[in-house]
Protein backbone atom coordinates (compact mmCIF):
# COMPACT_ATOMS: atom_id res chain seq x y z
CA UNK A 1 0.00 0.00 0.00
CA UNK A 2 3.01 2.24 0.51
CA UNK A 3 3.63 2.26 -3.13
CA UNK A 4 -0.33 3.99 -3.16
CA UNK A 5 0.34 6.79 -0.28
CA UNK A 6 0.33 9.84 -1.10
CA UNK A 7 3.26 11.57 0.27
CA UNK A 8 2.61 14.82 1.53
CA UNK A 9 3.88 18.77 0.38
CA UNK A 10 2.81 21.21 3.21
CA UNK A 11 4.41 24.31 5.20
CA UNK A 12 3.06 27.27 6.29
CA UNK A 13 1.76 30.21 4.90
CA UNK A 14 3.98 31.64 1.76
CA UNK A 15 6.07 28.55 1.54
CA UNK A 16 5.45 27.63 -1.77
CA UNK A 17 3.35 24.50 -1.43
CA UNK A 18 0.85 25.27 -4.96
CA UNK A 19 3.90 26.21 -6.99
CA UNK A 20 5.95 23.47 -6.15
CA UNK A 21 3.22 21.00 -6.75
CA UNK A 22 2.35 22.50 -10.15
CA UNK A 23 5.86 22.06 -10.96
CA UNK A 24 5.55 18.45 -10.12
CA UNK A 25 2.03 17.88 -12.07
CA UNK A 26 4.30 19.56 -15.12
CA UNK A 27 7.50 17.00 -14.57
CA UNK A 28 4.58 14.03 -14.88
CA UNK A 29 4.21 12.92 -11.49
CA UNK A 30 0.39 12.92 -10.14
CA UNK A 31 0.27 16.03 -7.79
CA UNK A 32 -3.23 16.87 -6.30
CA UNK A 33 -3.32 20.63 -5.50
CA UNK A 34 -5.06 21.82 -2.17
CA UNK A 35 -9.00 22.26 -1.96
CA UNK A 36 -8.68 25.09 0.38
CA UNK A 37 -8.42 28.19 -1.82
CA UNK A 38 -11.20 26.77 -4.21
CA UNK A 39 -13.60 25.73 -1.52
CA UNK A 40 -13.03 29.35 -0.22
CA UNK A 41 -13.87 31.18 -3.29
CA UNK A 42 -16.85 28.81 -3.69
CA UNK A 43 -18.11 29.83 -0.14
CA UNK A 44 -17.68 33.42 -0.93
CA UNK A 45 -19.51 33.16 -4.13
CA UNK A 46 -22.47 30.94 -2.90
CA UNK A 47 -22.46 30.47 0.93
CA UNK A 48 -20.31 28.15 3.06
CA UNK A 49 -17.90 28.23 6.17
CA UNK A 50 -14.96 30.50 6.03
CA UNK A 51 -11.90 29.38 7.73
CA UNK A 52 -11.45 32.95 9.58
CA UNK A 53 -15.34 32.85 10.14
CA UNK A 54 -16.36 29.82 11.51
CA UNK A 55 -13.25 27.26 11.14
CA UNK A 56 -14.42 24.64 12.64
CA UNK A 57 -17.40 23.92 10.18
CA UNK A 58 -14.70 24.61 7.46
CA UNK A 59 -12.70 21.91 8.67
CA UNK A 60 -15.24 19.64 8.33
CA UNK A 61 -15.93 20.98 4.92
CA UNK A 62 -12.73 20.18 3.30
CA UNK A 63 -12.35 16.71 4.90
CA UNK A 64 -14.82 14.99 2.25
CA UNK A 65 -13.92 16.53 -0.67
CA UNK A 66 -10.07 16.14 0.64
CA UNK A 67 -10.57 12.55 0.50
CA UNK A 68 -12.56 12.30 -2.91
CA UNK A 69 -9.86 13.88 -4.19
CA UNK A 70 -7.32 11.70 -3.26
CA UNK A 71 -9.02 8.64 -4.08
CA UNK A 72 -10.04 10.13 -7.36
CA UNK A 73 -6.35 10.96 -8.53
CA UNK A 74 -5.09 7.63 -6.92
CA UNK A 75 -6.95 5.93 -9.91
CA UNK A 76 -4.81 7.55 -11.91
CA UNK A 77 -1.37 5.62 -13.59
CA UNK A 78 2.01 6.46 -10.99
CA UNK A 79 4.71 4.21 -12.84
CA UNK A 80 5.69 3.42 -9.82
CA UNK A 81 6.86 6.90 -9.20
CA UNK A 82 5.33 9.04 -6.20
CA UNK A 83 1.86 10.44 -5.27
CA UNK A 84 2.03 13.96 -4.26
CA UNK A 85 -1.16 15.94 -2.22
CA UNK A 86 -0.75 19.43 -1.18
CA UNK A 87 -1.96 19.44 2.01
CA UNK A 88 -3.18 16.54 4.57
CA UNK A 89 -5.73 15.90 6.59
CA UNK A 90 -2.80 16.80 9.41
CA UNK A 91 -2.86 20.57 8.53
CA UNK A 92 -6.69 20.52 10.16
CA UNK A 93 -4.86 20.12 13.49
CA UNK A 94 -2.62 22.81 13.12
CA UNK A 95 -5.56 25.07 11.74
CA UNK A 96 -7.60 24.21 14.69
CA UNK A 97 -5.54 25.37 17.13
CA UNK A 98 -4.68 28.52 15.75
CA UNK A 99 -8.02 29.47 15.50
CA UNK A 100 -8.44 27.93 18.92
CA UNK A 101 -11.28 25.12 18.61
CA UNK A 102 -11.35 21.62 18.44
CA UNK A 103 -10.19 19.39 16.00
CA UNK A 104 -13.64 17.68 14.31
CA UNK A 105 -13.58 14.58 15.26
CA UNK A 106 -14.15 13.10 11.70
CA UNK A 107 -10.95 14.89 10.97
CA UNK A 108 -8.97 13.24 13.83
CA UNK A 109 -10.57 9.85 12.94
CA UNK A 110 -9.01 10.65 8.96
CA UNK A 111 -6.15 12.14 10.33
CA UNK A 112 -5.61 8.18 12.39
CA UNK A 113 -7.35 5.82 10.07
CA UNK A 114 -6.04 7.18 6.38
CA UNK A 115 -2.34 7.29 6.97
CA UNK A 116 -0.10 8.95 3.69
CA UNK A 117 3.14 8.44 3.36
CA UNK A 118 5.43 8.65 6.66
CA UNK A 119 7.63 11.14 5.40
CA UNK A 120 6.39 14.66 4.18
CA UNK A 121 7.94 17.44 3.13
CA UNK A 122 7.71 20.46 4.95
CA UNK A 123 8.48 23.60 3.19
CA UNK A 124 10.26 26.55 4.87
CA UNK A 125 8.03 29.69 4.29
CA UNK A 126 9.28 31.92 1.68
CA UNK A 127 10.45 35.67 2.88
CA UNK A 128 7.79 38.80 1.69
CA UNK A 129 4.49 37.01 3.02
CA UNK A 130 1.31 39.28 2.06
CA UNK A 131 -2.13 38.45 2.91
CA UNK A 132 -4.55 38.07 0.12
CA UNK A 133 -8.68 37.36 -0.08
CA UNK A 134 -7.77 33.52 0.78
CA UNK A 135 -5.01 33.93 3.61
CA UNK A 136 -6.01 36.26 6.07
CA UNK A 137 -3.51 35.69 8.66
CA UNK A 138 -1.36 38.69 9.41
CA UNK A 139 2.39 38.18 8.54
CA UNK A 140 3.40 37.96 12.41
CA UNK A 141 0.97 35.28 12.68
CA UNK A 142 2.83 32.91 10.05
CA UNK A 143 5.20 31.88 11.87
CA UNK A 144 2.86 30.61 14.64
CA UNK A 145 0.29 28.72 12.39
CA UNK A 146 3.71 27.14 10.64
CA UNK A 147 4.60 26.11 13.72
CA UNK A 148 1.26 24.50 14.76
CA UNK A 149 0.79 22.49 11.22
CA UNK A 150 4.21 21.49 11.88
CA UNK A 151 3.36 19.91 15.47
CA UNK A 152 0.36 18.25 13.89
CA UNK A 153 2.15 16.24 11.71
CA UNK A 154 4.57 15.08 14.12
CA UNK A 155 1.95 14.73 16.60
CA UNK A 156 0.52 12.30 13.84
CA UNK A 157 3.75 10.28 13.59
CA UNK A 158 4.79 11.62 9.91
CA UNK A 159 8.70 12.05 9.62
CA UNK A 160 9.12 15.47 8.32
CA UNK A 161 11.86 16.57 5.64
CA UNK A 162 12.06 20.46 5.99
CA UNK A 163 12.62 21.61 2.39
CA UNK A 164 14.65 24.79 2.78
CA UNK A 165 13.91 28.25 0.37
CA UNK A 166 15.93 27.56 -2.82
CA UNK A 167 14.71 28.35 -6.26
CA UNK A 168 11.72 25.72 -7.38
CA UNK A 169 13.72 23.39 -9.63
CA UNK A 170 16.34 22.76 -6.77
CA UNK A 171 13.42 22.29 -4.94
CA UNK A 172 11.97 19.33 -7.46
CA UNK A 173 15.28 18.60 -7.49
CA UNK A 174 15.83 18.01 -3.78
CA UNK A 175 12.37 15.98 -3.27
CA UNK A 176 13.14 14.21 -6.70
CA UNK A 177 16.02 12.71 -4.81
CA UNK A 178 14.54 11.99 -1.51
CA UNK A 179 11.80 10.10 -2.99
CA UNK A 180 13.61 8.29 -5.56
CA UNK A 181 11.44 9.78 -8.01
CA UNK A 182 13.00 10.36 -11.27
CA UNK A 183 11.98 13.62 -12.80
CA UNK A 184 10.50 13.33 -16.09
Amino acid sequence: MLEDAYTIITGGPHSGKSTLTRRLRECGYVAIGEIARPLIRLHERYGGPLPWTNNYEFQRSILPRQIAREERHRARENRGQPRFSERGHPDSRGYSRFWKHPLPPEVDAAIAQRRYHPRVFFLESIPGYRNDSQRKELADETPHLTRLIFEGYQEAGYALEVVPVMPLDERVAFICKVTNGKRR
